[in-house]
């Protein structure tokens, strides 16, 4: 859903969007995740001082693959939404062609509200948020073991007995037998 700027009510707008999770991950470029049901959002949008802000909860299941075991595991997915826009126009003067960026500047996304069919997607918004909660590794459990080196055997099943030692260092073999008194 587009939000225009000058579509927006003195009091506010109330959204409940729903959206087809296969749609929101093309919005995130290399997403190793996968949203198999429908992405909800309960949003408030609200315009301050020639701003635009959007408030509010995204809830989903999240499918992703585990980092360690690789098994396909889902995990259900809720996370607040706050976000400030600006219109492009209104952040820079066009005197300044470069200028340097406050810590306020960073906290506030700029947005094309003059073209027709210019505004805010709300789709977008939906989908930054969802990548940027999104783990570096996921895990299936903290405690994964994973799979094993040398068979592939997963470990959380229990120990595979293909016979792997433990692998010692050579440089580090004089310390292994060393006992602190």
């Amino acid at each position: 859903m587009l939000i225009r700027m000058d579509a927006i009510p003195e009091e506010g707008l109330a959204l409940d969007l729903e959206e087809d999770g296969g749609r929101i991950v093309e919005y995130i470029a290399g997403a190793d995740f996968s949203i198999p049901s429908t992405v909800k959002a309960a949003l408030t949008v609200r315009t301050v001082d020639k701003s635009v802000y959007i408030g509010g909860e995204v809830r989903c299941a999240i499918t992703f693959e585990c980092g360690r075991c690789l098994k396909e595991f889902s995990v259900d997915f809720q996370s607040p939404v706050s976000v400030f826009f600006s219109r492009r126009g209104l952040q820079e003067s066009e005197s300044e062609s470069e200028r340097e960026l406050k810590a306020g500047d960073l906290d506030v996304n700029p947005f094309d509200d003059d073209d027709a069919g210019a505004g805010i997607d709300t789709n977008r918004v939906i989908a930054s948020q969802i990548s940027m909660e999104m783990p570096m590794k996921p895990l299936c459990m903290p405690d994964c073991k994973g799979l094993c080196h040398k068979c592939g055997a997963d470990l959380n099943k229990g120990a595979c007995g293909c016979g792997v030692e433990e692998h010692v260092d050579r440089r580090f073999a004089a310390l292994k037998d060393f006992k602190v008194k």
